[in-house]
């Protein structure tokens, strides 16, 4: 399907790109607002674009697109039949922006972390969490590839998306997320210290949280407690942010449980490349357990000290080991990690167990036995 009709419009010049549907993809040849022109495609199963659509002001009718790809814009123009029946077909593949004036009210100086604000919903009067898209020269190209996929998934200990939004050139993305309370504030009001049990709960949670990325080929690459936000702190439940950094190996992803057709090279390289945060989440739990934020590189021998002077849990003091083996081949991996005595041998994971069990569709069984 190619859709008919399209202009762009540069330095007094009429160019003619091209936008073709080919089976689950979208081909766009086109020239960026920079004036170069580039050819890409986009799959409409892991969308790394978002669209603008653009209508006449004197009738509202379509008349054109801005195609948002990580830090560039395409505006193209068309004819509205073609427009209506190209945005028809893409409509819930490929994510649509809206400009953010329209919705929010941002305070560029409420900035809580590196491009990371609090805005206010004109319509809700609630404030959001929004982020900056690919305002750094390293921002990882893959971020908003990377939610889009986790929208898709929803996984439970991990900050999704929820829309897309421009000003002018700018990206940014929205969640839903009306309180932003890092692990690194938890830390710093609590300079006693918390239970090992919380700790035991926080780390059982982002170590899940990072077996879902591992396990679809996604590295992280940034974690720290700054980008660990406690969703609820009475009930504790945190999510892995910040994506900034992430990079995604698609060429993994796409054979998600099909793993016998996949290059045993590549797997192998990218389950000693993700074990780094691995090496990251335990140094978050040695900051956990002796309650302090580090604030230079440490020398695991000395933390390991540390800890036994503390007196720390044995099982916690092994896990730790485990998690920041300088050899990437022998340090665990996030599923090795949940499997260890930490995590299997402590009341909460029984407790966990029993109540997911009450939620299976034969919960009869289970109840009678704790009435006895």
């Amino acid at each position: 399907m190619l859709i008919k009709g399209l202009k762009q419009f540069y330095l007094q010049t009429t160019y003619f790109p091209t936008i073709k549907l080919i089976n689950n993809c979208v081909y766009f040849s086109a020239k960026r607002e920079d004036n170069i022109n580039e050819d890409f495609i986009c799959q409409l199963d892991l969308a790394d674009i978002a669209i603008q659509w653009s209508y006449c002001l004197s009738n509202n009718f379509l008349n054109g697109l801005k195609v948002y790809r990580q830090k560039f814009r395409f505006t193209i123009y068309g004819l509205q039949d073609e427009l209506y029946q190209f945005q028809g077909y893409i409509k819930g593949k490929i994510p649509f922006t809206a400009n953010l004036s329209e919705k929010y009210e941002l305070d560029t100086n409420s900035m809580i972390e590196t491009d990371t604000f609090l805005a206010l919903n004109f319509k809700t009067q609630k404030r959001k969490l929004l982020k900056r898209l690919y305002n750094k020269q390293t921002a990882s190209l893959d971020e908003f590839k990377i939610q889009v996929f986790l929208q898709k998934c929803r996984p439970q200990y991990i900050l999704y998306y929820n829309s897309h939004y421009v000003r002018d050139k700018e990206q940014f993305i929205s969640f839903d997320c009306d309180e932003f309370r890092t692990l690194k504030s938890i830390l710093q009001h609590n300079p006693q210290g918390l239970p090992l049990q919380t700790i035991r709960i926080i780390m059982q949670q982002l170590i899940t949280g990072l077996e879902f990325l591992h396990s679809n080929g996604i590295i992280h690459q940034d974690i720290r407690p700054e980008n660990i936000i406690i969703t609820n702190a009475d009930d504790i439940q945190i999510k892995i942010s910040n994506f900034n950094q992430a990079i995604f190996v698609e060429e993994l992803a796409k054979f998600v449980g099909k793993r016998p057709y996949v290059d045993p090279q590549l797997i192998t390289k990218f389950n000693t490349e993700n074990k780094l945060d691995i090496f990251s989440a335990g140094l978050i739990f040695y900051a956990l357990l002796i309650g302090k934020i580090l604030e230079q590189p440490i020398l695991i021998s000395d933390a390991i000290i540390t800890l036994q002077q503390l007196k720390v849990n044995d099982e916690a003091i092994d896990l730790f080991k485990e998690m920041v083996n300088i050899d990437k081949i022998e340090r665990l991996s996030a599923s090795e990690c949940l499997n260890h005595n930490f995590f299997v041998d402590c009341p909460y994971q029984v407790q966990n167990l029993i109540d997911k069990l009450d939620q299976i569709t034969i919960p009869f069984k289970l109840n009678r036995y704790k009435q006895r």
